[in-house]
């Protein structure tokens, strides 16, 4: 993982030295539903704050990193902790909405499990305001997200997100 990071550094550094761009930094609250379980049916929601580093480009594509942690709730009882380190592409469709994926790890402290992780999510600007050099948005994603973790458990599910967004 820590190759894929820096490689999705390396070429954020290659392609800023080509054009300018925009750095843009988001943080905010993830709330996320497990739509199925394969270990049984049964029902599993997290929470997480997710934040996002993102060199913006003049074509409106963004690259850079998303980190996630927070905790999941498993039949409304007990609670376990989960990480996601991911390398996130985003692309701007038309004015204050995008597309973007998030590609990479994914750890829980249920039974130690680590397993790849995906997000597809569309993200709008509700509501944005700019100054002399900083521009803020509130944003919320809509998407779904693929976990499979190393003991097969198919963690995937349904993803909503509100964030805060700096644009320098």
């Amino acid at each position: 993982m820590k190759y894929l990071i820096a490689g999705g550094f390396a070429l954020l550094v290659a392609s800023s030295s080509a054009t300018a761009g925009t750095l843009s930094i988001d943080m905010g609250s993830v709330w996320w539903k497990v739509a199925y379980n394969s270990h049984n049916a049964y029902h599993v929601q997290g929470t997480g704050q997710g934040t996002a580093v993102l060199w913006v480009l003049e074509n409106d594509l963004g690259l850079g990193a998303y980190s996630e942690g927070g905790k999941f709730v498993y039949n409304g009882g007990t609670s376990y902790n989960f990480d996601v380190r991911a390398i996130e592409v985003t692309k701007g469709i038309v004015k204050n909405v995008s597309v973007g994926m998030n590609l990479g790890d994914y750890y829980s402290n249920w039974g130690g499990e680590d397993g790849m992780f995906t997000d597809l999510f569309g993200t709008v600007v509700i509501l944005g305001g700019s100054g002399d050099k900083v521009t803020g948005q509130l944003k919320t994603n809509v998407g779904t997200r693929f976990v499979v973790d190393d003991a097969t458990y198919n963690m995937s599910g349904y993803l909503l997100s509100l964030s805060l967004g700096l644009l320098f």
